[in-house]
């Protein structure tokens, strides 16, 4: 565990494979989760690699310590929660899916880290889930400050009727002078209509 402490790349390699191969060991997971919870004041790089672990030993059990790491202004370690996250829902489906629902509604009227956007992100690598889409279709229409991206998640579906929905934010945007939220729409409607894939990293 002190190696995760290291500069060493090769010291860091060794420890992270060393340590992802344990997934039966509960106490190593615990510790684990216990770097993740205390993130904030991990003064090493550690708390990322520990997210890296958890996410390879697929740890349903880190969910929520990894959902709380969206909480924060640290971009490389949010981006190491939601790779996590992904590894962990597809391993163990609907481990994840609910609880980031859950996570967005609740940062809906106040999120102040753009937490949800990262929730959102993970969401959207399962965007094939009934479920899925039709909770980022109502977050669509109920959550102003994260359409664009919310947007350019449900270009993915590839589903045609869901362009109404995009026309109708476009038409409020261009009457509101909001040249970046008109550009985006427009693109999306673009993405959506001709099958094209928006393929922009989370945030």
């Amino acid at each position: 565990m002190n190696d995760l402490d290291s500069d060493n790349p090769r010291i860091i390699k060794e420890a992270v494979n060393y340590l992802a191969r344990r997934d039966k060991n509960k106490q190593l997971k615990m510790a684990l989760r216990d770097i993740v919870e205390n993130f904030r004041i991990c003064e090493s790089l550690a708390a990322i690699w520990a997210i890296v672990i958890l996410g390879i030993m697929r740890d349903k059990e880190a969910v929520y310590c990894l959902l709380d790491v969206f909480e924060s202004d640290e971009d490389f370690t949010q981006e190491a929660a939601a790779d996590a996250l992904v590894l962990i829902e597809r391993a163990h489906p609907g481990s994840v899916v609910p609880a980031a629902i859950e996570f967005i509604e609740r940062r809906i009227d106040n999120d102040p880290f753009h937490a949800k956007i990262f929730a959102v992100g993970v969401l959207g690598e399962f965007i094939d889930q009934i479920s899925v889409k039709n909770f980022l279709i109502k977050l669509f229409e109920k959550d102003k400050d994260i359409q664009d991206f919310i947007g350019s998640v449900l270009v993915n579906t590839k589903d045609k009727g869901i362009l109404e929905l995009l026309k109708r934010s476009l038409v409020f945007a261009e009457q509101v002078e909001d040249n970046i939220a008109t550009n985006e729409m427009k693109w999306h409607c673009y993405y959506l209509a001709n099958g094209i894939i928006d393929a922009r990293p989370i945030a």
